[in-house]
């Protein structure tokens, strides 16, 4: 049975699709991902194709000290999220932020770093395009 959302209830779809696709792009596991791109693989499933067809192929090891200081300590991300802009129009972004901590093995902290993700979408509540910006955690 198909039913019907109005405008709010879509909106509010696309917040959770947001959420949920930030969610999986920062939950990383340095012991099975070799960098973010894996995880940003992973969030496919809320993309369209194009859209997920443009994440990189890189499989290079990530080499900074907070990735590599998480996989030696066998650390994994929880993730903190925040709603930074619903949108009120078809064509108006939902922007999402996350930090997150490094939890398990030997030590476990906030990381320095937190990420902004801006995503567009579709009239099937699909992603269709993302970006995001890595600053220094206030």
């Amino acid at each position: 049975m198909k039913y019907q959302l109005n405008e709010q209830q879509f909106f509010d779809t696309l917040v959770e699709v947001a959420q949920d696709a930030v969610d999986t792009m920062t939950l990383w596991d340095p012991s099975v991902d070799a960098n973010r791109y894996d995880a940003e693989r992973k969030a496919a499933r809320f993309m369209t194709a194009q859209c997920a067809a443009r994440i990189p192929d890189d499989q290079q090891p990530a080499t900074d000290k907070e990735w590599l200081d998480a996989k030696r300590d066998a650390s994994f991300t929880a993730v903190l999220l925040h709603t930074d802009k619903r949108p009120t129009a078809m064509d108006e972004p939902v922007v999402v932020s996350a930090g997150w901590h490094w939890i398990g093995g030997t030590h476990s902290y906030q990381s320095a770093r937190s990420r902004q993700y801006t995503f567009y979408f579709n009239a099937d509540a699909q992603i269709i395009e993302y970006h995001y910006t890595t600053e220094a955690a206030a």
